[in-house]
């Protein structure tokens, strides 16, 4: 019985000498050229393609369906933490609204109150005053919303 490093020895000592022999000789007889090849493939997300998870599923048998249900489970947590969200902003923004209003009509009727007292100025200046701030905040909300508009805009690029 021969062992496998008796079969990698050449038996015949002369045909590697004389492959050595060729690599002197000028090339310009028998001109070659190397060709090397890149290739990458990339792909992003939670699934891969399809023939990157046909060879899963060769591997090892069910592991393209566990794949399947590992994305859907993330897409739907992530769905869940999106809506949390949005619900948050839209409460926050409806506490905002409900705040304001009554902050604003608590001016307005103290404001009335005191001229009604005969406190002509500070009235005035108190009703005067939450006129202009509901105005400003109301001028001021409408430029900022492009300005978030356009930086969601980048943000999804």
């Amino acid at each position: 019985m021969t062992s496998n490093k008796d079969s990698l020895i050449p038996s015949d000592n002369s045909s590697v000498s004389s492959a050595a022999d060729d690599d002197a000789s000028p090339r310009s007889e028998n001109p070659s050229k190397t060709v090397a090849h890149h290739i990458e493939q990339r792909f992003s997300g939670p699934l891969p393609p399809p023939k990157i998870l046909e060879q899963y599923e060769r591997v090892l048998l069910g592991s393209a369906e566990r794949i399947l249900k590992m994305a859907e489970k993330e897409q739907g947590h992530r769905h869940s933490i999106q809506k949390q969200e949005v619900d948050g902003v839209f409460g926050l923004q409806r506490w905002g609204q409900l705040f304001g209003f009554l902050i604003a009509m608590v001016a307005f009727i103290v404001g009335g109150i005191l001229v009604y007292l005969g406190h002509d100025w500070v009235g005035g200046i108190l009703m005067g005053g939450t006129v202009v701030s509901l105005v400003t905040v109301f001028v001021i909300g409408t430029r900022r919303k492009p300005e978030k508009e356009n930086d969601e805009a980048d943000e999804n690029e």
